[in-house]
């Protein structure tokens, strides 16, 4: 998740860089002895290129976590993870789908009916035609590009956080600013990443359980994962749905494994829409669904994402307010690991870097914990 004032085109440019490498990275030392520890020396060696003061990552291994390291910060630290929390919203919203509470193809003039009548009509008659898949697919019509801030976390954000805090979700006050604006794109027309879709989720979520947000995803996706204990960050709850959520490197490594095929959460009917590409293709080869990037490699999938949350603004509600950090997450199927980082701060357009770094050393790794 970037902020209004970065370009959406950068933060695409890094996300879409997963597993493109076309060429080999030098090994390290550490790299020459074929184990785990050989992603300390990656880790660190991009830390130091790119100027990030503090971070960590972990690496799972069927289903279990075999490797973690810090550097700056507690290796165990609860971390906002940024745009990786749209993965929680999507599998939410996949429970639902799989309750019968929901459809795919659901328009949100059915999904949103009671928020509609609470919040007032979306101003573009478009919207209420808008349908699930498309909202999960970041094809419902809006999108943020060149000096187009995103719909959300732009100048809504900044005047919302003048007068309230940024410790309490604000899914109706997002929701009510969001349906005063225009549709730029045609509902459907194309792909373009924005946060409004899955806070437009986070309100199908409430509407559709009766209960808040977050305390429903934790009882229905969290908790069955072991990992009840995750919550929406303490300093950023505002972000919620789209941005909000807080979990150590382990455990998000957890909840990650319901992209992997022994993954409980998913139904077959829901994976399989999950991994087609169709109606979700973006540039490179891959598909957006369910709040993850896909890519099918060698009779397998990659599944990735990255966020990141740069953010100051002064006299707001909660006084000063300063944030910037990145997070990546990846599952390499074919490979059979997985991999969570958390960095801060996070520099621009270095996610891919980081990517193809960690990607070649876990080819080098021979013996495996």
């Amino acid at each position: 998740m970037t902020p209004s004032r970065l370009r959406a085109a950068s933060w695409l440019a890094a996300a879409l860089a997963f597993c493109v490498a076309t060429t080999a990275l030098p090994a390290s030392p550490r790299a020459q002895d074929g184990t785990v520890a050989a992603f300390d020396q990656t880790f660190q060696d991009w830390m130091r290129r790119q100027s990030v003061s503090r971070g960590l990552f972990a690496i799972a291994r069927n289903g279990r976590v075999v490797h973690a390291r810090s550097f700056g910060m507690p290796a165990d630290a609860p971390v906002p993870v940024a745009s990786l929390s749209k993965a929680v919203t999507a599998a939410c919203i996949a429970t639902l789908i799989q309750q019968g509470k929901l459809r795919f193809d659901m328009p949100l003039s059915q999904a949103l009916a009671r928020t509609f009548q609470r919040l007032g009509a979306p101003d573009d008659p478009r919207l209420p035609e808008v349908t699930i898949a498309q909202l999960l697919t970041h094809r419902a019509g809006y999108q943020r590009s060149g000096e187009q801030p995103d719909p959300v976390t732009g100048a809504p954000l900044a005047r919302q956080l003048r007068t309230r805090s940024a410790t309490q979700p604000a899914i109706d006050e997002q929701t009510r600013a969001l349906l005063r604006l225009k549709l730029p794109l045609a509902p459907g027309e194309r792909y373009a990443y924005t946060n409004a879709t899955y806070l437009l989720l986070g309100a199908v979520v409430e509407e559709a359980t009766g209960a808040a947000y977050e305390s429903h995803c934790r009882s229905a996706v969290l908790a069955p994962a072991g990992i009840a204990e995750a919550s929406l960050s303490r300093g950023w709850r505002v972000l919620s749905s789209y941005g909000g959520w807080e979990f150590t490197a382990q455990q998000y490594l957890r909840f990650h494994e319901i992209f992997s095929p022994r993954g409980a959460v998913l139904s077959g009917a829901t994976r399989q829409w999950l991994l087609s590409p169709e109606g979700k293709a973006v540039d490179g080869g891959a598909h957006y669904g369910l709040g993850t990037y896909v890519r099918h490699v060698a009779g397998s999938q990659n599944f990735w994402h990255s966020g990141r949350w740069r953010y100051q603004l002064t006299g707001g509600a909660d006084g000063a307010l300063s944030s910037h950090y990145g997070t990546f997450v990846a599952r390499l199927g074919a490979a059979g690991y997985s991999w969570f980082a958390y960095f801060e701060p996070a520099p621009d357009g270095a996610t891919g870097d980081l990517d193809r770094r960690m990607t070649e050393t876990g080819r080098a790794v021979k013996r495996w914990p």
